[in-house]
């Protein structure tokens, strides 16, 4: 692949320089976030005012001493993915554990320097945890839930371990405990919830285990959080992975069901306030429940925030009332009334991997997906806005603009393909018909009632903007598309990038699909892009970089070398409304802009982005190129101007 005259590349640098504030070129700018979505622990000390900790998705834990206004990195915990929880030692409160997805860690010095504890000797790996639980009364007797392994104990502070999950059944030895409580009145009672096996009861500091709820047994939802009532334990509330929630008043003797869920309305956290015994707050996948009588009944906390994921967080104990919520979607937040109004308390707390990044056609409505969660960024505050109402499933996978109207709106996730036409205020699911769960969707840009759906089972295509769906021929072919071009200058070709057969390539608008039979890889294409004089020549870039021309309008494909090195981490961003117009993102570190879909490439002088890039989006018309890193958010970068003056445009 050829570089530009020596000549034009300095006079671009030149065009750069005098547009940039920056002498060395095209700066990089944060968005300011998404903050905190990575969020997935909370400590709320209850001794110290103010002071919080909280644990990301990737294993950092930072601090606050004023009640989350500014937060500050800690520590990096080594080797321990997510964080599922913090646990602080009533007796040495400086000394906290953290349960993590690669085991169990503690700290000596309120989180700064953490250290692996080995609860399992000989194990190959050290096994994931939720859960641990501290006796009160004994601090140095611990109870950590390990997954797939049971619940195991510690008498001495955490440096030696066994297996605590004797009793009538030995599948818990082989369980998933979720949650542990200990009963503070008489902690010799322990109660725990187990994937599979329900609610279990151990009355003699966890030697023997016996079940308290019909879920005994491999069948049911599971119990995914316990609450005692304080200075009354006989009265518990359970919530589970389905949304249901009962209540015993006898010490889980009887039980009364006080909500039913909605399978994908689970509970995640349960909380009471100390300065009001009988309220009682729960964190579901679809937002904030409130109970006034302790579990009696619930209804859904209204205000500001959306009714999506959120886990909460108070004080174990002590006189604070403030409530903590948290998730992908809403960063921290905190309520000093019971939740009827909230203060965002994340400033600068961690960052979010963004996977996902999509604008409308003129570069106005700019949304991201970060994990589960969709996020609108309002220029006018500088801030991320969560955009998931109706949303369900584990990760965002894809986001689409219709042209002729940018407030109708498509995303998929592993639950379908989501339609929204009030500009992502609500959604809507409309996978019915299509047979499958796609994970990608676009809609034509030419022929504006146009939408095409791929997965697993193929492409399918509708042509009333979703609302019905029908496979494309030849039917059964299973072809699938990481992403689609748009030819603007004959509405009938579309090529597809296709991670089972190359490049795939229809010239009736969709309708029918052929492959790309000679000299492509099948199995790596992830963009196809135009040249802008001949119609029949294209381009195609697999996820290493690799670059591949046709002169026959795909039929055959050589290989056609970029500027860069085979070895560099490249990612591609093209303009699907111009085609022709590419941006290459090296190493996070260097640019290159073609205008021609390849066939020439001028290096675009600017300062490195020093993040680990993990999606890239170019939009030619604003001449902004955004890059969603891993766990530090979104970055953007303006080179339209510097484009412009070089090309004499």
């Amino acid at each position: 692949m050829r570089l530009l005259p020596y000549l034009f590349v300095w006079c671009l640098a030149c065009a750069v320089g005098c547009s940039s504030t920056s002498p060395t070129g095209s700066q990089w700018v944060y968005t300011g976030g998404p903050y905190a979505q990575n969020v997935s622990a909370l400590f709320v000390d209850p001794a110290i005012s103010g002071s919080l900790l909280a644990g990301l998705t990737n294993g950092e834990v930072f601090a606050s001493t004023n009640d989350g206004i500014t937060w500050a990195k800690v520590a990096v915990i080594p080797r321990a993915g997510a964080i599922t929880s913090f646990v602080q030692d009533p007796e040495a409160p400086d000394r906290m554990f953290a349960t993590c997805e690669q085991g169990i860690f503690v700290s000596p010095d309120r989180g700064k320097t953490w250290q692996s504890l080995t609860v399992e000797p000989g194990a190959t790996s050290p096994p994931g945890s939720r859960i641990l639980a501290i006796d009160p009364w004994h601090p140095d007797m611990l109870y950590a839930g390990l997954n797939g392994k049971g619940i195991y104990k510690s008498s001495d502070g955490g440096k030696t371990w066994f297996s605590a999950s004797g009793g009538s059944d030995a599948r818990l030895a082989l369980g998933d405990p979720y949650t542990i409580t200990i009963d503070i009145s008489h902690p010799d009672i322990v109660y725990a919830g187990v994937s599979g096996l329900g609610l279990l009861r151990s009355t003699n500091a966890g030697a023997i285990w016996g079940g308290l709820t019909e879920q005994y047994s491999t069948v049911g939802s599971t119990i995914t959080q316990i609450i005692l009532k304080d200075k009354d334990p006989q009265v518990i509330v359970y919530g589970t992975s389905s949304g249901n929630m009962s209540k015993s008043t006898d010490g889980g003797q009887s039980w009364s069901p006080t909500r039913n869920g909605l399978e994908v309305d689970g509970i995640l956290s349960l909380v009471s306030v100390p300065t009001n015994p009988n309220l009682l707050f729960a964190g579901t996948v679809n937002g904030i429940f409130a109970s006034t009588d302790f579990g009696s009944s619930w209804h859904p906390l209204t205000g500001i925030l959306p009714p999506i994921t959120t886990y909460l967080a108070t004080a174990r104990r002590g006189t604070t009332g403030t409530l903590y919520a948290f998730g992908p979607g809403i960063g921290l937040q905190r309520s000093t009334d019971n939740g009827a109004t909230w203060q965002r308390a994340d400033t600068k707390l961690g960052g979010s991997t963004v996977s996902v990044v999509s604008t409308a056609y003129n570069g106005n409505r700019l949304y991201v997906g970060v994990r589960n969660t969709l996020l609108y960024y309002n220029e006018e505050s500088a801030t991320w806005v969560p955009s998931s109402v109706g949303v369900s499933g584990n990760a965002i996978t894809s986001i689409s603009f219709d042209q002729e109207s940018p407030q109708i709106m498509f995303v998929t996730t592993n639950a379908g393909t989501f339609r929204s036409v009030d500009g992502g205020i609500t959604w809507h699911n409309v996978t019915r018909g299509l047979g499958m769960v796609p994970d990608f969707v676009d809609s034509h840009p030419w022929f504006t009632t146009r939408v095409f759906a791929s997965g697993d089972q193929g492409l399918y295509i509708s042509t009333d903007k979703g609302s019905t769906w029908s496979q494309t021929r030849p039917g059964g072919s299973r072809f699938r598309a990481r992403s689609l071009t748009f030819m603007p200058t004959n509405a009938g070709i579309v090529l597809g990038a296709s991670p089972n057969a190359g490049v795939i390539a229809t010239r009736n608008g969709g309708l029918t699909w052929e492959a790309s039979r000679y000299g492509i890889p099948t199995n790596d294409v992830v963009a196809v892009t135009f040249d802008d004089k001949d119609p029949a020549v294209y381009y195609a870039w697999t996820s290493r970089g690799e670059g591949f021309r046709s002169i026959n309008k795909g039929v055959e494909w050589n290989r056609y070398e970029p500027p860069w090195r085979p070895r560099d981490t490249v990612l591609i961003g093209f303009d699907r409304f111009k085609p022709s117009s590419v941006v290459a993102l090296v190493n996070s570190r260097d640019m290159y802009y073609s205008p021609s879909g390849g066939g020439t490439w001028v290096p675009i002088p600017g300062e490195p982005l020093r993040a680990d890039v993990v999606s890239v989006y170019w939009n030619a018309r604003t001449g902004t190129l955004y890059a969603g890193t891993k766990d530090m958010g979104l970055y953007r970068v303006s080179i339209g101007i510097a484009i412009r003056k070089a090309f004499g445009d």
